[in-house]
């Protein structure tokens, strides 16, 4: 087993086609800039406000 140090980025956006190539392209980017096989994804349904 490995471990490594890690980071979480929360990005809020809407549910649309434009979001989503965008979150996939930040996903391989940082697959590609840091050697990694794999980056996490969890996507969850929230109400913001400010």
């Amino acid at each position: 087993m490995v471990r490594e140090q890690s980071k979480a980025l929360m990005v809020i956006h809407g549910h649309d086609a434009q979001s989503e190539a965008g979150i996939e392209a930040l996903r391989q980017g940082y697959k590609s800039r840091f050697a990694q096989e794999s980056v996490m994804r969890v996507d969850q349904p929230v109400c913001v406000q400010f």
